[in-house]
């Protein structure tokens, strides 16, 4: 905990000595404006689970005048997040209405579906005082690898010459009317400083505490909801990664496909005689399942030079390995593979997920739907098999791997209430695991979940507070909140 400016530098410096595995930073108190006394004290603190946090937080309600939370994002998914402020605002209820069209907009942008049943799961919240309107959006069915990530995409919006978004603007510098403009990133109404840069520090702020929320995923009681429902570092299971192409982000540019900070960013694994860095949000099963097949594609274990696993922006593939493997097997065609290529080498591919590609077919004349399943593939770097890429592991996923032996005992957060019928428990997505939560019942990998809880029936009433471990956490694996029925445990 440190208290002034400079508090946040400073716990999140203290947190990294300390090694955390998890960082959770929040603000205590509020910075006046300047003139006015310093009634609440104002500083950070930083804590190694959210449970701590969120405990802290309430219990410290009523001896400190103000606390706002927030969460520090760095190198972790974020949801979609829009901050619309007025100046002045005598109806604060055309900022709310403003804050639909925008997301039907933005959603669009996005490439979400027309026909997506779910293009309306987004929450709402407002904190309307002494004339002005403060309306916060957060979508949680798109989201984004990073805030840089997401600062890039919102940097495309803004400059974007579709007819829709420059027709949305028109609207938010209407409802700015004629007071000073706020500061050089906002249009009208919408302020793009929240996003920062696509290049800078990953870290941000986003506070929705004592804020009021008006709309959630179109439920009708919303008393059930607090702030803690609205953070966009829970991404949603049903949420969709924003894959559009061109968008230049991360510490380092120089290669439009590395978009993490390789210094802070990465984690050594043993591969032959040299060592891998990858990416900190990788599966484990790419070590022992994935791995052993690239190198097999590069010449064996003793002769693949692989340098690295980093993200790719194309719309087929989620990663590609770096490697300056000269053997001849790194070399062979992949449409030929009784052709050597002299300076021609292997690009390799990995998707943990599938991925879908809406492309041309010539033949038809219209457009289809190209799946590419989680597995390994292979491209010649000239492009000879490049519209028929050579598949050459299919990974069947985390439902055929059978859960680890050991079993993760842990005491929930709150105890099942009367009429609780699902709970919902973060897990990593794509690998195999076993828990036994104390008074409900044992979770495995294998276990079935609801996958849209919202739209099953009957809807189950959810206990409260997501069940989350840092046990999990400190795996550094890609995680996924998922929704279990009670029974079925």
């Amino acid at each position: 905990m440190a208290y002034g400016v400079g508090s946040q530098d400073a716990v999140i410096l203290k947190a990294k000595e300390k090694k955390f595995e998890t960082i959770f930073c929040f603000s205590i108190g509020k910075v006046y404006k300047p003139g006015a006394p310093q009634k609440a004290p104002y500083g950070h603190a930083v804590t190694r689970t959210e449970k701590l946090m969120r405990d802290f937080i309430t219990n410290s309600r009523n001896d400190i005048t103000h606390t706002f939370y927030y969460a520090l994002t760095e190198g972790r998914p974020v949801s979609l997040i829009v901050d619309l402020d007025t100046m002045k605002c005598e109806n604060p209820k055309k900022v709310e209405e403003f804050g639909h069209k925008l997301m039907e907009v933005l959603a669009d942008f996005a490439g979400l579906a027309k026909d997506d049943k779910r293009r309306k799961m987004y929450a709402m919240t407002t904190r309307h005082r002494d004339g002005k309107a403060s309306v916060h959006l957060i979508h949680r069915r798109i989201h984004f690898k990073d805030p840089r990530h997401q600062a890039a995409f919102m940097n495309k919006f803004r400059y974007s010459q579709n007819k829709k978004v420059k027709s949305i603007f028109k609207e938010s510098v209407k409802l700015w009317g004629d007071n000073p403009v706020k500061n050089k990133q906002t249009i009208g109404i919408i302020d793009f400083m929240v996003y920062g840069s696509p290049t800078g520090d990953p870290s941000r702020k986003w506070n929705e505490d004592r804020r009021k929320i008006i709309y959630f995923n179109g439920e009708q009681h919303l008393e059930n909801f607090t702030f803690w429902d609205v953070d966009p570092m829970k991404v949603n299971p049903d949420s969709q990664l924003v894959t559009m192409k061109g968008l230049s982000w991360g510490s380092s540019l120089k290669r439009k496909t590395f978009d993490v900070d390789e210094e802070n960013n990465h984690k050594r694994i043993n591969a032959g005689q040299g060592s891998l860095a990858i990416h900190d949000q990788i599966p484990a099963c790419f070590k022992t399942d994935f791995l052993p097949i690239i190198e097999k594609e590069l010449g064996g274990a003793g002769c693949a030079q692989i340098k690295g696993l980093k993200s790719c922006h194309s719309s087929r593939y989620e990663y590609f390995i770096d490697h300056c493997s000269k053997h001849q097997e790194a070399s062979r065609c992949c449409k030929d593979p009784s052709k050597i290529h002299t300076s021609n080498r292997k690009k390799i591919f990995v998707n943990f997920e599938t991925k879908e590609v809406q492309c041309y077919d010539k033949k038809s004349k219209t457009r289809i739907t190209k799946k590419y399943p989680p597995g390994v593939y292979c491209e010649c770097f000239k492009g000879c098999n490049k519209d028929h890429p050579k598949m050459v592991f299919n990974y069947k996923g985390p439902k055929h791997v059978a859960p680890p032996e050991s079993t993760y005992n842990v005491t929930p957060i709150s105890p099942l209430e009367e009429g609780d019928t699902a709970v919902q428990v973060e897990v990593p997505r794509l690998d195999g695991f076993g828990i036994e939560l104390k008074g409900i019942g044992k979770i495995t990998n294998l276990t079935p979940y609801l996958k849209h809880p919202y739209s099953a029936n009957p809807i189950p009433k959810i206990k409260r507070n997501v069940e989350s471990f840092e046990y999990f956490q400190a795996m550094h694996v890609p995680l996924e909140t998922r929704c279990y029925l009670v029974d079925g445990l």
